[in-house]
Parts: structure tokens; sequence; C-alpha cells
């Protein structure tokens, strides 16, 4: 058989009616819980129109110098601006009053580390502090870590760090 015989029969399986509405039942079952999911959410931030369903602003980001490109958008679209790659979102704030606001006095609200699902399957973020999402394990390993490093407690060992010192001098 042919490459051209293979494409012909390949086009005439994709063009039956059960496989066009499959491919239209997928499509707008996806469209609707696109839809709903993003119903439910509050609005982000103005930022440039996303170019592409899908992709979003990729086409839009700098490559270089982002910081002046940053800074246009902050005038177009005020201090507080948004754009989207793919599936990810990201905000982008301008003003200092509104970094400590949210980054400072906000913090546990905004600030967390990635869930990385294979780490989990693997058993590293049940041990590593630094894999560990913001919670009360978090916090238990957060405690001892401050314990033993916080400036009062290193204290103790400066004797031991001195004697090691004299021993190499």
């Amino acid at each position: 058989m042919y490459l051209p015989d293979l494409l012909y029969l390949s086009l005439a399986y994709l063009f039956k009616p059960a496989t066009l509405v499959s491919i239209w039942l997928i499509a707008l079952g996806w469209a609707l819980l696109h839809s709903r999911s993003s119903s439910r959410q509050l609005p982000y931030p103005p930022g440039p129109a996303a170019r592409n369903m899908i992709a979003g602003n990729v086409l839009d980001l700098p490559v270089r110098f982002a910081w002046n490109e940053y800074i246009e958008w902050g005038k177009k679209y005020g201090d507080i601006l948004h754009y989207r790659v793919y599936n990810k979102h990201t905000v982008i704030l301008h003003s200092y009053d509104d970094n400590v606001e949210l980054l400072d006095k906000r913090s546990a609200i905004y600030s967390d580390r990635p869930r990385i699902p294979m780490l989990d399957l693997m058993g590293w973020t049940n041990f590593n502090s630094v894999l560990l999402r913001y919670g009360p394990k978090w916090k238990q390993h957060r405690r001892i870590f401050q314990q033993y490093f916080k400036p009062e407690a290193s204290m103790k060992y400066r004797s031991t760090l001195g004697h090691r010192k004299s021993k190499r001098s």
C-alpha cells in the first residue's frame, strides 16, 4: 500500500460521522468545563489581551529587557496587571505599597511553593523542609530550624567554631 492510500484511509476514517460527533462533543465538553470554572473565580486585574485562546500572552512576553516592557504595561494598565501564558496566570505589582501589602502583610495567602505531584509520589515532600508547602508541618519544620539557627542559638557554637579555626591556623 502506498503512502497516498494510507493518507486517504486515515482521512476517510476522520470524516466518519461518529468521529466528527465525538470530536465535537469533546470540544463542547471542554469549553463548558472551562467556562464554568472561570466564571466562579474573581476577575484578574487588567492586562494585555491574550492573542490566543490556548497560548495566551506567550507572544507578547519580552525576550530581552523584560522590565522595560513591564514598565510600559504598568503605565497602560495600572499598578497591578495580569497576563496569562497557557494555563499559568502571572500578576505584576508596580507600586512599592502594593508589594508590601500583598507580599509582606498577606504573604500567608499568596506565597507558597507549587505542588509537584511527582515529588509527592516519590515521598520527597514528607521530610524535606525545602519542598514543604505552607501548613502545620511546614511550621513545625520552621520552628525546629529556627531553634538551632537563630542568632542567639548560634552563640552556643562560637566556642566550637573558634576551636576549629585555631586548629587550622
